[in-house]
């Protein structure tokens, strides 16, 4: 047995540990995870791989990779929480393998095996491979194609152990056509940045090896070498574009992705293209969506929280980096960094921000801690060997200040769900602990240390504490007695109140009720991913006495006077993680005769 397969053996069992433990326990969080569950379940309803919907409305926001994972879930495992999330967590593991392979490709089979355990351990990547939404996807497709670059652009020599770019860095037509193939199904994950920035960050590297080079070249007169790289860049710039193969990217990306864009073009008369390309790709990089705005700094801060707890390392890792790139020929360091900058740089100019946006640049920052941590406890690290002290230090404020705020957060919150907070024992005990190992110089022991107490960290936090809070999530309540009836199924509708999980659990459309009756009564629709009409809670109510409404207390208060004679609360309940409560309504007879009518059945 190989020492490279005994390690992916490892990291696959400890992924599955990380990843697929309790995976169905919590119920779906509103509001994404519902919404492209619920949209693979009623695209696989319909028997329809293109046109993807939610609500029974047209949805836009992302194109159709994750759903037809989902429905490929769903049709071996039936719709659950855990069929939603398996193709998440499968492309997760997928996605720290490939993180194992590039690394022990451009550094060694010891950083490799570290930087897929930090991983898998990271706060934000655990969210995204135990989510069902499609960031696990993005990220498994661009590591994906990084991998397939790093495989037929790098070599290493086999007497000096050095490391070298084959061809220049430029793959073969034949590699080329795999890494920008795989860059279309990117496009099919999360569109064109599945294509566009994986392309940026090759590039990125590119020039800077050959601008490395060239400097060299001309270090004789270091002003005279400058003013000529100045003048010479735009023009490499664009050599290096056009010998990366532009229209074979274009190709690729097109063979791959390009046929569900044409069906799904066609099949909604072009509102699905102008809905994703304008709102969603163009409407959010030049201007706040949804309240998701930040300062430039956004991200780094963004990183310090997602990338826990590997972040307390983030001071000794940006030195150990910025002195290895100095190095003649430090590709690997160099690859990594232009992997994170690139990505972090592009996405800091757009307006909106959202922290899962960066999550595909974790591999790459695993690499880099794994890189510093391998090279530290070998004795062999260019940052200062006291480093991993005040590493211990951040991580025992952290326990502090979870030992202090959660016990008074879950007691307002879920006060029966104070004992949660045994989870800031986690970090304290890493920090006692490894101070304790650092004091005794047992470096390779406090590097195993941190890899255990991140997996525990992780463990606890989303196979525990995540299922216990969810079974908070009450509202699914409210919707799961009403999938029978006498005589057919109750139609539900909501009152300036709608939760995605509500229309995931009832498993068909649910009616969004307004002030004013705008159009007709109801359906039809033109199409079956038109938005339907709308009416007033009024009608709706008088059209069927089976319909109930979803509405919150102080809505209701504002609707008796309007309503019909017999309509009434029909139940009540908190609602999650807001400080009102969700009542829903209708005619109590029709729930008393659909009652009795269960009984006799």
């Amino acid at each position: 047995m190989t020492t490279a397969f005994r390690h992916l053996c490892c990291v696959a069992c400890f992924s599955v540990l990380l990843l697929f433990t309790n995976l169905g326990g919590p119920g779906l969080w509103d509001r994404d995870e519902p919404r492209n569950a619920g949209c693979a379940q009623e695209m696989l309803q319909r028997g329809d791989w293109v046109v993807p919907t939610f609500n029974g409305e047209l949805r836009t926001h992302k194109p159709a990779l994750l759903y037809w994972l989902t429905m490929v879930s769903y049709s071996a495992f039936g719709v659950s929480e855990f069929s939603a999330r398996f193709p998440s967590a499968v492309l997760g593991m997928a996605t720290v393998l490939l993180t194992y392979l590039i690394a022990a490709r451009l550094f060694s089979s010891g950083v490799a095996l570290l930087s897929s355990c930090i991983l898998v351990s990271t706060l934000m990547f655990t969210v995204a491979s135990r989510a069902a939404t499609p960031d696990s996807v993005l990220i498994f497709c661009v590591t994906l194609t990084l991998a397939l670059y790093v495989r037929f652009a790098f070599q290493r020599n086999q007497q000096d152990g050095t490391l070298t770019l084959v061809n220049g860095g430029m793959p073969s037509w034949r590699a080329a056509v795999l890494v920008y193939g795989s860059m279309g199904l990117g496009v099919l994950a999360k569109g064109p940045i599945g294509l566009v920035l994986p392309t940026a960050i090759i590039g990125m590297f590119l020039l800077l090896v050959h601008f490395a080079e060239r400097s060299s070249q001309s270090a004789t007169n270091a002003g005279r070498s400058w003013f000529r790289l100045g003048c010479w860049l735009p023009g490499y710039f664009l050599r290096t574009c056009w010998q990366m193969r532009p229209i074979t990217a274009i190709v690729a990306c097109l063979v791959v992705a390009g046929p569900w864009y044409y069906l799904v073009g066609v099949r909604t008369d072009g509102m699905w293209l102008r809905g994703f390309f304008l709102e969603h790709n163009v409407g959010r990089a030049a201007q706040a969506m949804e309240g998701h705005q930040g300062p430039f700094f956004y991200y780094p801060l963004a990183i310090l929280a997602g990338f826990f707890p590997w972040s307390i390392f983030a001071l000794p890792v940006l030195i150990e980096s910025a002195r290895r790139v100095r190095r003649p020929a430090a590709y690997e360091h160099l690859f990594a960094i232009c992997w994170v900058v690139v990505w972090v740089g592009l996405f800091t100019c757009a307006r909106t921000k959202l922290p899962s946006y960066i999550t595909p640049v974790y591999p790459g920052l695993a690499m880099l801690v794994g890189s510093y941590l391998h090279a530290w406890s070998r004795r062999e690290s260019l940052a200062a060997a006291w480093w991993p002290y005040w590493s211990m230090a951040a991580m025992a404020v952290v326990g502090v200040g979870c030992a202090v705020g959660l016990p008074i957060a879950f007691g307002i919150l879920f006060p029966e769900e104070r004992w949660l907070s045994v989870i800031a024992l986690i970090p304290l005990g890493v920090a006692v602990i490894g101070f304790w190992a650092l004091k005794r110089e047992r470096r390779q022991w406090f590097v195993r240390l941190n890899v255990a107490g991140a997996g525990v960290l992780m463990l606890f936090a989303f196979a525990v504490i995540a299922d216990r809070v969810s079974d908070h999530q009450r509202a699914d309540d409210l919707v799961a007695g009403l999938n029978f009836t006498a005589d057919g199924d109750i139609d539900l509708a909501c009152y300036r109140v709608l939760e995605p999980s509500w229309v995931f659990y009832l498993r068909e459309p649910i009616w969004q009720l307004g002030d004013d009756d705008q159009l007709s009564d109801g359906p039809p629709q033109d199409e079956f991913w038109s938005p339907r009409r709308a009416t007033t809670p009024e009608k709706f109510l008088t059209m069927d006495q089976r319909h109930r409404v979803i509405t919150t207390k102080r809505h209701w208060r504002d609707l008796q006077k309007r309503l019909p004679s017999g309509v009434a609360v029909l139940e009540t309940i908190p609602y999650f993680m807001h400080d009102e409560d969700l009542v829903l309504i209708g005619y109590a007879r029709a729930s008393v005769a659909r009652a009795r009518d269960g009984l006799q059945r």
